[in-house]
């Protein structure tokens, strides 16, 4: 019987309309992990700008390249995520921006600290050594806010639990689809999510530089704001009920 060989690495890639960005991203994953067993997941949400035809035609080239094309009336960024994870046969899951944000170069960093131990690794903003370049001053008060505030009230010690670019054991993921309905979740970060419900044991942040896109438009809009707002509610919940089990 042929046994199809599990990957290391599944690494989700989300677009919508990223069709500037996403070969150069899907370059420099392919350079940045070479000589690794690695699969890459481009989930794609019916691009009008057909992101989806250009990364079709790379994969000749890039044959750990994988595509699912999502034909949803409603585009929710985490719930493509998670729809690549769904797909991923890796023995560690992440996911990264297809803007050119995150850069490709910081994965096998993130992937060393996975293989020491840790069950999740966050490419972090906000501790000493991450920066971020090209946000405007409201940008950057809305991202700080919106940290603190989560950090706060889900009594999180780390210090951004709302990047987009993590690698995490396969079990993490495993626990947090049993122990809640992921698929209900709205909200644009879904790392809060895998933070409060897969239960991490040990949890590293290693700096990054969040560079703003070069190309193409933000997603973000005051209705993701109010989605992830009301996320952060719902966890803190749980997290009233964790601590009511303690004590």
């Amino acid at each position: 019987m042929n046994c199809v060989p599990t990957p290391e690495l599944s690494l989700v890639v989300p677009t919508y309309n990223e069709r500037e960005n996403i070969e150069e991203v899907l370059v420099g994953l392919t350079s940045a992990l070479e000589g690794r067993d690695y699969e890459m997941i481009v989930v794609d949400d019916d691009s009008a700008d057909r992101t989806w035809q250009l990364v079709e035609g790379v994969r000749a080239a890039m044959p750990n390249v994988r595509l699912e094309r999502r034909r949803v009336k409603h585009r929710v960024l985490a719930q493509a995520i998670l729809a690549g994870f769904d797909l991923a046969t890796g023995k560690f899951f992440g996911c990264m921006d297809a803007d050119g944000s995150h850069p490709p170069e910081a994965v096998p960093e993130l992937l060393a600290e996975l293989q020491r131990g840790f069950e999740m690794v966050v490419g972090s903003r906000y501790v000493a050594g991450g920066s971020i370049s090209g946000w405007p001053p409201t940008r950057r008060i809305l991202s700080r806010t919106a940290t603190v505030l989560t950090c706060r009230a889900l009594d999180l010690s780390i210090q951004d639990p709302m990047s987009g670019f993590f690698l995490m054991c396969r079990e993490v993921y495993e626990r947090a689809t049993l122990e809640g309905n992921l698929r209900a979740y709205k909200g644009y970060k879904v790392l809060p999510e895998l933070l409060m419900r897969g239960h991490p044991a040990r949890v590293a942040e290693v700096p990054i530089h969040f560079r703003n896109r070069r190309l193409g438009k933000s997603k973000l809009s005051a209705q993701i704001i109010y989605h992830g707002a009301t996320s952060v509610f719902s966890l803190m919940k749980i997290r009233r009920a964790e601590r009511a089990q303690r004590y």
